[in-house]
């Protein structure tokens, strides 16, 4: 099934529907324009998408993306402008549908296009990996105290077969993080990473902050790169670096949405990118929210911790830290990947 939210009500698409609307749009509506990239186009990863819906014969309710027969839809940064930069697309050969509705009519265009670039490495629903292969414990960096548990799931509202749920309750702003290796580097020959996955709260009332990162075991000493990004309560993206020995919290100048306050019943999809030296220094590059691409300027600094981790290991985090004296979160993964080169 199809998710958005429409008028703060979450509406579905039966799959039978749109299967149906999908012919309809193709023959009888023209009011998608895509810019970039064009039809029959090779362009060089990674992927700006620009587009525009006028609606199907009505006032636009919805308009995203998606890519070959993938069931996740990236939404635009309005529900009648697209705008925004994918990583996922890696260098090959895809078919991008940009879909618009005007209540539960579709329009659809569909265009070919090839990607070049870097030879890349992707891990793939990453969320789907047995939950035994998961760390999910209260993290002692916040205050407080935390618990909860994390499990696969099916149905709703996971956007295809299963996503990965997160419960906790906490006091005092505590925080849980979720936590999992997703991979190997052994000759430590990658620079850049992308952390992509698709986020859904019944309530975000009590989140403070959205935290994810990425870890690399990046040098022979075994040494630990941290690249951490976090969403936080100020409205500011926070980025990690190594401050005295100590993972240390630094505010970019680029906005987010204030957790708390971040749309429930509906799926956010965040690529966050990210690269390093030969000194184990950190670069963090752009965020795509919701469909807006944001670059960071001079967010950077070393961010290499001696953790003598196991050789090559790559590893993620998904943490959740809860607002004020006490509360509960349930959130959603869904689409989780990581893209390294």
């Amino acid at each position: 099934m199809l998710y958005k939210q429409f008028d703060s009500r979450l509406t579905l698409v039966p799959a039978t529907m749109f299967a149906v609307v999908c012919v309809l749009a193709a023959s009888a509506f023209g009011q998608i324009t895509v810019t970039s990239p064009t039809n029959n186009s090779t362009v060089a990863m990674p992927v700006q998408l620009t587009a525009t819906f006028a609606g199907c014969s009505g006032a636009s309710s919805a308009f995203g993306y998606s890519v070959g027969s993938s069931p996740f839809i990236t939404w635009g940064k309005s529900d009648t402008q697209i705008s925004s930069t994918d990583y996922r697309l890696t260098p090959g050969s895809y078919v991008i549908h940009f879909k618009g509705w005007t209540g539960s009519t579709l329009c659809e265009t569909s265009i070919n296009v090839t990607v070049t670039g870097p030879s890349t490495t992707t891990a793939s629903n990453i969320e789907d990996q047995p939950t035994s292969d998961w760390t999910y414990v209260f993290d002692t960096g916040t205050s407080g105290s935390a618990s909860g548990t994390t499990s696969l799931v099916s149905g709703s509202p996971c956007q295809d077969s299963q996503c990965r749920e997160f419960a906790m309750t906490y006091t005092d702003s505590g925080g849980m993080r979720g936590s999992i290796s997703f991979g190997s580097d052994p000759t430590h020959a990658a620079t850049h990473f992308v952390y992509d996955t698709y986020l859904y709260f019944d309530s975000a009332l009590d989140v403070q902050n959205i935290e994810m990162d990425t870890n690399q075991v990046w040098d022979a000493n075994n040494d630990v790169l941290i690249y951490g990004l976090q969403c936080a309560n100020d409205g500011k993206w926070q980025y990690t670096t190594n401050v005295s020995g100590k993972d240390t919290w630094n505010v970019s100048t680029v906005a987010c949405p204030v957790p708390s306050k971040w749309a429930a019943n509906a799926w956010h999809h965040a690529q966050l990118a990210v690269h390093r030296n030969s000194s184990g220094d950190a670069y963090y590059d752009s965020v795509t929210l919701d469909g807006t691409t944001t670059d960071f300027t001079n967010a950077d600094g070393n961010s290499s911790f001696a953790l003598d981790w196991a050789a090559g290991d790559l590893l993620l985090n998904f943490q959740l830290d809860g607002l004020g004296s006490s509360g509960s979160i349930t959130a959603y993964v869904d689409g989780l990947t990581e893209i390294w080169w």
